[in-house]
């Protein structure tokens, strides 16, 4: 697999990725379209939009392929505050890699290498995505994290620390032990 580096939408190559590799048939819920697809760029809380308008500046957004630039999956770690990181922002991953863990093999232990000098370092999820939280929650109290088969360790170095309002969105929060 590959992985590239973008902050924003000047890489051609890797812009091209994502335009062709993000589809509608990614998604259970349409309502999640505007936030990944390029046809809704437009809007505030799409991915196209936050590589256009900065949003990973400081940060960086990762995309992920096969050896032929196929795409597979995709996430970005982005600076919310002058302590905090967000990791795993704007994520995405293709059916069929979506029970391989690809993310949290390949990207989240690069992620939280770059962003180390950091003194919080978050995941969120939202209520629909409760069940991820839960998972987090159970491994904290010592209790059996059989949700989607077994989980990279590197998921047990977070701990839950509640919701919290997250870019004006209730979330559930995990934070990095450290």
């Amino acid at each position: 697999m590959k992985i590239y580096e973008i902050n924003d939408l000047s890489n051609d190559k890797v812009v091209e990725i994502l335009k062709n590799g993000i589809s509608k048939e990614a998604f259970k819920k349409p309502q999640l379209y505007e936030n990944y697809l390029y046809s809704h760029k437009n809007s505030p809380a799409n991915l196209f939009y936050g590589l256009e308008n900065g949003h990973f500046n400081i940060g960086a957004y990762y995309v992920l392929t096969d050896e032929d630039d196929n795409y597979v999956a995709s996430a970005g770690w982005n600076q919310y505050r002058k302590d905090t990181a967000l990791l795993l922002t704007r994520m995405l991953v293709t059916v069929p890699y979506r029970t391989s863990y690809v993310l949290g093999y390949k990207l989240l232990p690069l992620m939280i290498e770059k962003t180390s000098s950091y003194k919080k370092v978050w995941m969120t999820c939202n209520e629909y995505n409760e069940s991820i939280y839960k998972w987090f929650v159970r491994n904290a109290e010592g209790k059996s994290t059989t949700l989607h088969r077994q989980w990279p360790d590197v998921y047990k170095n977070f701990e839950p620390i509640g919701q919290h309002l997250v870019n004006g969105l209730q979330q559930f929060v995990v934070q990095l032990k450290k």
